[in-house]
Order: structure tokens, then C-alpha cells, then sequence
């Protein structure tokens, strides 16, 4: 993963300040270890290997280890629970019946030897060189993936197209799947758009969740097209995914909704856009440059200056660290000091000197002095605290509903929403609602918790409270009767 994920991994997932440096400095260019020789004795670690931790923090880690073509082995590993999959550890070795890992993304390390069965490892996950918990790996050929009773099951009541459209802005195609009613159109569409970090069409992860697919179905169902579609270069769709800003997603999107009005189908006066988390800022985006789009939904889509969620973000993260029982320094001020000096200074040599200063000044660890300071000054953290969506929300002209949850640990519903009145107040932008649902997070899954750690505990994948409110402001919107 590059820096730009790992920035919004740390903002947004795992909730622990104490794990900030393992992602700047893992960002950084180095040759990691992580590739040994492969032997006759190793073959019988080759494979897929499962273990579960519970606790406050449920974990499945799976750890994967490849034979490569240059006679080498590597080691991958998932935690499908919290978003992750298929990536390198730092670095491995295998002792004869012995196996030794390290993950530094969250700290972790992992030793164990493998018992006389060859289909058990038996070893202690360390984090931050803590002693750990005793970790029992499994050999399997298949990962578990817990049962989500509101994922789409065949055959479904409505049709379902495979498509890809093309991007000729930035000679790009994206694979995506379309949904519309078996009969009774034209009608109308909707473009769903990906929070941050590389989404599949279904928007799937935290513990095999399908969000996009589960809300295509519950829309699709209600007489709304829908079009969901693979994240540049993710699954099926070409592109790079970290070389591209928002302004590229805005592109892509952009292409969905020049795609759709070439259907036959599909109403060409009705297309408008979903977008959650980040994809709501980009949704804004799109439709600041296109007159014609005939809605926009910002399901937690940022209005508020980025500066002050991130704020937000952080400190949520510091309170969360705190009710894990996790050890971190009182820091808070110090990455607030950090975000100010990312916002009003200008020229990269004078944050990274003012940069550099505040954190050698500080009580951090010589190791993440450095982490800290080049991961406040990457260029994608710069763009990001000196963005305000508001400047791209002045320009949209079309009906706009903003959704948010009152457990939302990523995007603060209040705050975010009153910036929304006063700026519809001072551009006399009067046709909009604002819709914040009691005991949602993030994801609106109905929950009391709203920590991301939570996500993949909780069955419901989407509230069907928030999908229906969607379904119906789209049909009343457009002129078409509810459901």
C-alpha cells in the first residue's frame, strides 16, 4: 500500500494513535525482508494459514506463504475483518519447524512452530514488543467469511449487466455492473461513488460487508438503476489507483454518467450520484462541472473543511485508544500543532522545516520523529487539509441529500450537517435535506458503537432505514411514486 491509504487507515480504521508511526514509516522506499529461499524442508509451511484472537478487537489473521518462480518464498497476510488483504509482511523466516513474521502496518509480530501434523502452528502474537496472546494457526485452503444475511442472492428480481465504460480523459476503462427494474422505464439512475482507499463495485470489506451491493439491490428494487463500478486499477478496472486525486475519481465518475446517458433505458434528464465518505466530496465535484446531473446523495460525504475532520478523526482516535486500554502518549496537541502547519504554510521546504522542528521537538521516539514528519508533509496530507469542499458544493446546482449517523467516528454528522445549512443559507440553495439518523456509524449499520473495529461484529450491513430513505427521496425527486 502507498501513503495515501495508509493515511486514511490510520485516520479511519484501526482508531489507535499508537499505531501513526508504523504507517508513515512502512510508506517509506526500503527492502523489506520479506523473500527467503525456498527448501525441500519449508514446502510444509506453503499455503494459507488462519487463526482468530478475540477480544475488544475481534482479529482473523491469516498469513499466506507463495512459492515465486525465482525460487523464493513469500509471505502475505489478511485481516479480512478490518479491510486488509494480500499484503507483504516486513519480514519472515523459517527455522526448521519454527516460523517467525513481522507486520509492521499494526506492530505485530507473530512466532510459532508447527506441530507434528503439519496442519496446526501453534505461536504468540507480540504487538509493540508487548507479550502477547497465544495464537493457534490453522492450514486451510479456503478463508472463513462470516455470513451476511443482506448480500443479493440469484436469482434476483431485476436485471444485472456486467459493463465497462471508458475514462478517455485519462485512457482508462472501469468494469462495473449495472441494475435496473425488468420493466417500466426509462428510469431513473444512480452512480455510486467509493469512499477512500481502492473499492471493489460492492464497496466490500470489514468482514466481507458489500455495502454498494446491498444498497444497488435495496435502490434496484425501489425502480432506481444503479451503477456500481471497480475503483481504477482495482479488480477489473485499469488505472492506477494511488497515482490519481480526487479530481481523477471525479473523472471516472464523470465517464459512468456520459455512459449512461447512451442507454436506452435509462432516463438521460435523471442520472445523478451516491457518494460515500470521500466519494461524497467527489460526487460534489461532479456535479459542480455537470449542469445536468439531477441529484446528488453525500451518504457521510465531507462539507465541512477536511482540517476539521481530521481534527475530529484524531481525536476520536486518542479517546478509542484510551477505552482499548492501549498505551499512547497524550499526542493530540502535537498532530493538531502538525495539521496547522500543513494548512497555512506554503512551500514544501518551509512545512517540512517548521515540520521537522515541531516533532524533533517533541517526546516521540527518535524513529518516529521522522515517520511523523514525512507523513505530514506528503503531498496527499497537504492537498487534503488545505481542501475545502465547500468551495465545490457552491457550484452544484441540483437537489442534494445529506445523510449521516450519529455513531459516525469518521465524518462528525452535527458538525458536518450545520456546515451544510449555513452554506446552502448563503448561496439561497434551498432545495436540500438533511436526514442524521440516531445510532449509526460510518457505514449506517445500526450499532452503539461506532468504532471501526466494530464494523465486521455487526450483521446488518446496511440499515434498511437509511436505504429506504435514499430509494424514496430519489423516486419523490425525480417525480416518480415511492414504493
Amino acid at each position: 500500500m502507498r501513503r495515501r491509504q495508509k493515511i486514511f487507515l490510520f485516520f479511519l480504521l484501526f482508531g489507535s494513535l499508537a499505531v501513526v508511526s508504523s504507517f508513515s514509516s512502512s510508506s517509506q522506499k526500503t527492502e523489506p525482508l520479506n523473500k527467503i529461499t525456498a527448501t525441500k524442508e519449508s514446502e510444509v509451511f506453503w499455503g494459507k494459514w488462519e487463526g482468530f484472537r478475540e477480544g475488544k478487537i475481534k482479529l482473523q489473521l491469516v498469513f499466506e506463504i507463495v512459492k515465486n518462480k525465482d525460487n523464493t518464498l513469500q509471505c502475505l497476510y489478511s485481516m479480512p475483518l478490518q479491510g486488509l488483504n494480500g499484503e507483504p509482511v516486513q519480514s519472515f523466516s523459517i527455522e526448521g519447524t519454527t516460523v517467525n513474521i513481522t507486520i509492521p502496518l499494526v506492530m505485530f509480530t507473530y512466532s510459532g512452530s508447527l506441530k507434528e501434523d503439519h496442519l496446526t502452528i501453534e505461536g504468540v502474537l507480540r504487538r509493540g514488543g508487548e507479550s502477547g496472546p497465544k495464537l493457534i494457526l490453522k492450514k486451510v485452503i479456503n478463508i472463513s467469511s462470516p455470513f451476511r444475511p443482506q448480500t443479493p442472492q440469484k436469482p434476483y428480481p431485476y436485471m444485472e449487466q456486467d459493463v465497462k465504460f471508458s475514462n478517455l480523459y485519462d485512457n482508462i476503462v472501469l468494469a462495473g455492473t449495472l441494475t435496473y427494474p425488468r420493466s417500466g422505464g426509462p428510469f431513473p439512475a444512480a452512480i455510486l461513488i467509493s469512499g477512500a482507499g481502492p473499492q471493489d463495485r460492492n464497496e466490500e470489506g470489514f468482514g466481507g460487508h458489500r455495502f454498494f451491493q446491498v444498497l444497488a439491490d435495496d435502490l434496484t428494487k425501489r425502480g432506481t438503476a444503479v451503477l456500481r463500478y471497480d475503483d481504477r486499477g482495482t479488480a477489473k478496472s485499469t488505472g492506477k489507483y494511488y497515482d490519481a486525486t480526487v479530481f481523477d475519481f471525479a473523472n471516472d465518475a464523470e465517464a459512468g454518467f456520459d455512459f449512461l446517458k447512451t442507454i436506452p433505458f435509462i432516463n438521460k434528464d435523471k442520472i445523478g450520484f451516491v457518494g460515500h465518505s470521500e466519494g461524497g466530496f467527489v460526487a460534489q465535484i461532479v456535479a459542480g462541472r455537470r449542469a445536468e446531473t439531477a441529484f446528488i446523495i453525500l451518504m457521510a460525504g465531507p462539507v465541512m473543511p477536511t482540517v476539521d475532520i481530521l481534527k475530529f478523526q484524531m481525536k476520536g482516535a486518542s479517546d478509542r485508544a484510551a477505552v482499548l486500554g492501549e498505551k499512547t502518549e497524550n499526542i493530540t496537541a502535537l498532530l493538531d500543532n502538525a495539521l496547522d502547519i500543513a494548512l497555512k504554510e506554503e512551500g514544501m521546504p518551509a512545512v517540512r522545516n517548521k515540520m521537522a522542528s515541531l516533532f524533533n521537538n517533541s517526546n516521540l521516539p527518535d524513529e518516529q520523529k521522522k515517520s511523523f514528519t514525512d507523513m505530514f508533509c506528503a503531498p496527499e496530507m497537504i492537498f487534503a487539509v488545505k481542501t475545502n469542499p465547500a468551495d465545490y458544493l457552491a457550484k452544484v446546482k441540483c437537489p442534494i441529500l445529506a445523510l449521516g449517523g450519529t455513531k459516525d467516528m469518521a465524518v462528525p454528522a452535527k458538525e458536518n450537517h450545520e456546515a451544510l445549512r449555513q452554506i446552502m443559507a448563503k448561496l439561497s440553495h434551498s432545495n436540500y435535506e438533511i436526514v442524521e439518523f440516531p445510532n449509526m456509524n460510518h457505514f449506517f449499520q445500526t450499532t452503539t458503537n461506532g468504532m471501526f473495529y466494530y464494523v465486521p461484529q455487526i450483521k446488518e450491513t446496511m440499515s434498511p432505514v437509511a436505504m429506504k430513505t435514499m430509494g424514496d427521496w430519489i423516486l419523490k425527486t425525480m417525480g416518480k411514486k415511492t414504493n
